[in-house]
């Protein structure tokens, strides 16, 4: 039934790293720096001795620290809600606005219903409140004086998100190194609101050292790819703990040098057992299709059922077409759908411990370490609700330069082979018009055809045809005018 007083937390765990914008003085005339902590351990004993008459400077002097501080403090929480409240609004989006009821603290007050002073400092309260604002419910806007019993726990985690992240905003003692540390602190968010949380960590805190922590698989992996996603993998250090024991029987830690399937499969086979070593080279093998494949190529879709991943064959069989339409030598990798059938299927794990399935575990790895030199990118995204252009330039047989202007049909991607050499791959194209850049005269056309084509046609029109093609990665340019080769 009580309210939130969060001045217990601030005393145990904040009022450390904020700074008052004065000093405070002591009595004996020394002068007191400006950090909350230091100034609240001075006032919060009270004086001792404490002087026989209030008119004396001693008394004047605390007293007048006291009213100081609760200024102070009161300032500062200010800042500190205005800003949690836009976190709580506009990043989290929900429907409250936070309010502090602050009770100053005091010195020396009057005991209740007495004439007798209680010669203590009384700690202050920050009493924290929420209104309900939603615009649809009028009737139920108001003052929510124990949010705590009115709010589940993942709203009430968002609130405390919030006042953390604008504590954050506000200056810390500048010296302090910059660490922000969150040890599960995201297990009570729904999945929408810890997607918003890794953004705002990811880009409102880039000056900190972060180290998240939890025991929620689910989150760990949602951390992961986000990071992935992100492009800053390179920029962490993901780590798995377990627990173990030694021979004697104490628990210690585990940390395995390496968390993905591709060194977990290494540490099996060293260890002799090869049905781990075959079940986490399948798993490898997977991820390593799926970050070569486009998304489409990667999960199949069900009305009764709605999206899944495609198994494994499929996923071989999408990776060959894939390979060869960029002109890839899939020779290279044919062994992948015998291995898969003989050795990484689940169900065919009968008398593997010869030194036979031990050479084809080996050939697996040698195919892995070849696919993981491959790599696709989209170097021109087709939006999703307006025309996606690049432009071809190119110079006639008569000297003239034209500029071509192309609406994308399909991704322009491009992929690198295991010579680290790239080529593009042959998308649906719509020329619709060119432009002479002498003199801006421009034709219109409409013709739908694949780049390689496309360009050919261009080629034809312009009488070079005798000449060797140009590089398209030089002569294609996006919106931004920007190369293809600059893309990569």
């Amino acid at each position: 039934r009580d309210s939130i007083d969060l001045f217990p937390l601030f005393e145990r765990e904040l009022l450390m790293f904020i700074t008052f914008e004065s000093e405070f003085q002591k009595i004996d005339g020394s002068v007191g720096n400006a950090n909350a902590q230091e100034w609240w351990e001075y006032i919060k004993n009270g004086l001792n001795p404490r002087p026989k008459r209030m008119s004396d400077d001693p008394y004047k002097i605390f007293s007048k620290n006291v009213s100081q501080f609760n200024i102070e403090l009161e300032k500062y929480l200010f800042n500190i809600i205005e800003a949690a409240n836009k976190y709580l609004q506009q990043k989290f989006k929900q429907p409250y606005k936070l309010k502090i009821e602050f009770k100053k603290s005091t010195y020396d007050a009057f005991i209740p219903n007495t004439t007798i002073r209680d010669h203590k400092t009384i700690p202050p309260k920050i009493i924290l409140k929420v209104d309900f604002i939603h615009a649809m419910l009028q009737e139920l806007k108001g003052d929510l004086r124990r949010p705590h019993t009115f709010l589940n726990e993942a709203r009430l985690s968002t609130i405390a998100l919030s006042l953390r992240f604008a504590i954050l905003d506000e200056k810390y003692i500048e010296v302090a190194p910059k660490i922000l540390v969150l040890d599960d602190l995201l297990i009570s968010l729904d999945m929408s609101n810890r997607d918003i949380v890794l953004e705002l960590i990811l880009n409102e805190f880039k000056k900190y050292q972060i180290i998240i922590m939890t025991h929620d698989r689910t989150f760990f992996n949602l951390t992961k790819r986000r990071l992935e996603l992100e492009n800053c993998i390179k920029d962490w250090v993901v780590k798995e703990i377990y627990q173990d024991e030694t021979d004697t029987g104490i628990p210690i830690p585990f940390i395995p040098q390496d968390n993905n399937y591709y060194q977990q499969a290494k540490k099996y086979l060293k260890g002799f057992d090869y049905p781990a070593c075959a079940n986490y080279l399948r798993k490898e093998t997977e991820r390593i299709l799926k970050t070569l494949l486009p998304i489409n190529l990667t999960i199949y879709t069900k009305e009764d059922e709605g999206s899944k991943p495609l198994p494994l064959d499929q996923l071989i069989e999408n990776f060959k077409a894939h390979y060869i339409s960029f002109g890839g030598d899939f020779s290279v990798f044919k062994k992948l759908k015998e291995h898969k059938d003989l050795l990484l299927n689940p169900l065919s794990h009968d008398n593997i411990d010869t030194p036979i399935y031990k050479q084809e575990l080996i050939s697996v790895f040698s195919i892995l370490d070849k696919l993981k030199k491959l790599e696709f990118k989209t170097l021109i995204s087709i939006a999703d609700n307006a025309d996606t252009f690049m432009f071809i330039i190119e110079t006639g047989n008569d000297g003239e330069k034209w500029s071509y202007k192309v609406k994308l049909k399909e991704h322009l991607r491009a992929f690198k082979k295991l010579d680290s050499t790239w080529s593009l791959n042959n998308p649906e194209c719509g020329f619709i018009a060119r432009k002479r850049i002498s003199d801006k005269h421009i034709d219109t056309f409409e013709r739908n055809v694949k780049l390689n084509q496309g360009y050919n046609n261009i080629r034809h029109a312009l009488q070079i045809d005798a000449n060797p093609p140009n590089d398209l990665w030089e002569i294609i340019k996006n919106s931004e005018n920007k190369k293809l080769r600059d893309l990569i």
